[in-house]
């Protein structure tokens, strides 16, 4: 971590993938703190766009360790930021959920991303 933040001190830009390959590798080394500090820092430093690639990570390693609530709240944070949920976060969040949740539990949220998804391709145009 001190060589990136020393890259970042130097103003060298970093791009999406740099973040997203730092987060994942933090949460892997079980240092989400760490991963959730770099990617506020990120956004709120408007240093690059919120991306789906960095959040993903942040809200499966709490999932992976039974930490549902804190999952649940990362998500909805994430939504917050403007990052759009795809199948790898929902693929997470219904994975913990059903490890440490009722099975009712898990059923309703992945019949929200069913729904979710529905809507957003009816209110995509197509091409014919």
């Amino acid at each position: 971590m001190d060589l990136f933040w020393e890259i970042l001190g130097k103003k060298h830009p970093c791009d999406e993938v740099t973040y997203a390959t730092i987060i994942d590798g933090l949460c892997k080394a079980g240092k989400t703190s760490e991963a959730l500090e770099l990617l506020t820092k990120k956004h709120d430093g408007k240093w690059i766009k919120p991306s789906v690639y960095c959040s993903n990570p942040i809200v499966d390693s709490p999932c992976k360790e039974g930490r549902m609530d804190e999952s649940l709240s990362l998500f909805h944070d994430m939504i917050n930021y403007g990052v759009v949920p795809d199948v790898v976060t929902y693929n997470s969040l219904i994975h913990g959920m059903c490890k440490s949740c009722p099975r009712e539990e898990a059923k309703r949220f992945l019949v929200g991303f069913c729904m979710m998804q529905e809507f957003h391709q009816m209110s995509t145009p197509t091409m014919l």
